[in-house]
């Protein structure tokens, strides 16, 4: 059992440097820095990871990307967005103002998991500046995309654990 999580973990940060790697060729429509007026997200790709390992062997670790969304659709208006084996549900995301006082924005993102039945469904606040980090090269840092992280629990017993990542987005400058 442990070592499965640690090869899961592990395929995920080489798939995130990966996708790092062959994603921030697209730099040119994105701004180093974005300017401050007029800033509008018009939609925004996420990269949403489950880990459901305490479902002992039939527990997973699974991470899925949604399709491009435009900020505020309403959960019923949604496709649910499939986690590998692990959970499925809608997505949304709304972008209001910073509340940390150093991003141009904050997105709220909510994922009604199927596996999380008697709770709220998890959702968490990214702070965003329409930016995301790359590699230096001393290593790298497992926190380049823009995220937010929360666990939550079915039946206020076993944990399952989010992680939902700005992937790529558009903005109307």
């Amino acid at each position: 059992m442990g070592l499965r999580v640690i090869w899961m973990n592990t395929a995920y940060i080489i798939v995130n440097v990966f996708v790092l790697s062959v994603r921030g060729h697209g730099l040119e429509n994105k701004s180093a820095f974005p300017k401050t007026e007029n800033f509008k997200i018009t939609e925004i790709q996420f990269m949403i990871a489950v880990n459901a390992t305490w479902q002992g062997e039939h527990g997973c670790i699974a991470y899925a990307f949604t399709p491009a969304l435009p900020p505020g659709n309403k959960w019923n208006a949604t496709q649910p967005i499939k986690v590998g084996g692990c959970d499925k549900g809608p997505f949304i995301y709304n972008v209001i103002p910073p509340t940390d006082g150093k991003s141009k924005v904050s997105v709220n993102v909510t994922f009604f998991s199927s596996d999380v039945i008697d709770a709220e469904p998890p959702s968490c606040q990214i702070p965003f500046n329409g930016t995301f980090l790359l590699p230096s090269p001393d290593g790298y840092d497992d926190e380049l995309l823009p995220n937010c992280f929360v666990q939550d629990s079915r039946e206020g017993d076993h944990l399952t654990y989010f992680w939902f990542k700005i992937f790529d987005w558009k903005i109307q400058e």
